[in-house]
């Protein structure tokens, strides 16, 4: 009887969930009409250039893409609604209209592009709004989207200076690096500026840090807010996972979000300096369990510290040598870590650990029944992410007979 009910409770929850898809189904059926559900266009168009602008929205249709027919495209004047230009946009992976800018056909995101002057005249100003509204095959007509639009003439950052230490070697000095700009449109037309870098042998480019204009000395190492001047304070995070030569690449933006033409580079040559071992907790003496089988645990611990910081630590680790001499583990080492996760048995990263990152690397030593009885000798050692290895510590612990 009971197996009956709950067979029967499986079938009403069945039901259930088939009612309610239908139910939800049948909510899209009644609510035929595309829906634009987002758009990507700049705000600012510069008519003094050449620059290609993409105007892309994402259309969604209960009936599927395949539904959509057409993504309409106005633009009018801002202060008189006089059309300006009727266009469209297309979602056919850029096969039958070349100049669209879509990338993937039939997915939904329709696209077109224009320069300024198609709209406008080069060099003028003009505020204008750009209406959007997709169409499907039975003639069902999304809302009206709006988005607006100024063109105006533009000139380009230009960054005039850039002073870069020629090494970085002592986190706790954290050396300046300054960009100096200038903008025909005006300081305050500038965005953003930032660096970026790679190894002088590397071929990829990594985002670094922003520069400011905010008169933090203390934090950015700028001097006065709203000049021309930016600045930022590299500290040990800049360092992690480098040593060598760096080529930093330099850049500001404006308003526009156009850039400098012109990109200078610097060489910075980083010092890694290894980490260090500067405690071990581990005990002196461990008994061998009499009952085979069983197991007594001797927890390690291992503080280290880093100039760099903690990030660049990549490993903490120790050997053990047996009595007769050979290498415990099959001569492989022994990983410690700082996770803050409790002891589990047989999972190499739950080790026990208290704090995560706080740099003590904790391991769970387990002695089995079967341990040689001696000493045993672990020596221990810190590696950071660009191979620095600390000097070695080594440690003895005594396995004894329980009861002796």
């Amino acid at each position: 009887m009971k197996s009956n009910c709950i067979n029967f409770s499986i079938i009403m929850t069945l039901i259930s969930i088939l009612i309610s898809c239908k139910q939800e189904k049948n909510i899209l059926n009644l609510s035929p009409n595309p829906v634009i559900d987002s758009i990507s266009v700049s705000e600012k168009w510069n008519t003094r250039s050449e620059h290609i602008y993409k105007v892309e929205a994402k259309v969604l249709d209960a009936q599927g893409f395949a539904d959509i027919d057409t993504v309409r495209m106005e633009i009018v004047d801002a202060g008189t609604d006089v059309l300006i230009l009727n266009s469209r946009l297309y979602d056919d992976g850029a096969f039958y209209y070349p100049a669209s800018g879509d990338v993937v056909a039939g997915d939904g995101v329709y696209c077109n592009q224009y320069g300024a002057t198609q709209i406008v005249p080069a060099l003028s100003t003009a505020e204008c709004i750009i209406r959007l509204q997709a169409i499907d095959k039975q003639g069902n007509q999304s809302a009206v989207e709006n988005r607006r639009i100024l063109f105006g003439p533009n000139y380009p950052p230009v960054i005039q200076n850039v002073s870069v230490p020629d090494t970085f070697s002592v986190p706790r000095l954290r050396p300046i690096i300054r960009i100096s700009v200038a903008d025909a449109d005006g300081i305050a037309d500038i965005s953003r500026a930032y660096f970026e870098s790679k190894a002088a042998n590397g071929r990829a480019w990594i985002f670094e840090s922003d520069l400011y204009n905010d008169g933090n000395y203390e934090m950015h190492g700028d001097e006065v807010a709203g000049d021309s001047v930016f600045a930022v304070r590299l500290d040990s995070t800049f360092m992690v996972d480098k040593l060598g030569s760096y080529l930093l690449r330099f850049y500001v933006q404006d308003s526009f979000q156009e850039k400098n033409e012109v990109i200078p580079e610097q060489d910075l040559f980083v010092a890694n300096t290894p980490p260090l071992i500067v405690n071990i907790v581990m005990p002196e003496i461990v008994e061998r369990p009499a009952t085979s089988g069983g197991y007594k645990q001797g927890f390690i611990t291992a503080q280290v510290v880093d100039d760099q910081g903690l990030a660049d630590i990549d490993s903490v680790y120790f050997y053990s040598r047996k009595p007769d001499s050979t290498l415990a583990y099959q001569g492989k080492s022994f990983i410690l870590v700082d996770n803050g996760l409790p002891f589990v048995l047989n999972r190499t990263f739950e080790q026990g650990d208290v704090q995560a990152g706080d740099g003590v690397f904790s391991y769970t030593l387990l002695v089995y029944s079967t341990a040689e009885v001696g000493t045993y000798t672990f020596t221990f050692y810190a590696r950071d992410k660009v191979g620095n290895l600390s000097a070695p510590q080594t440690r003895t612990i005594e396995i004894v007979v329980a009861g002796n």
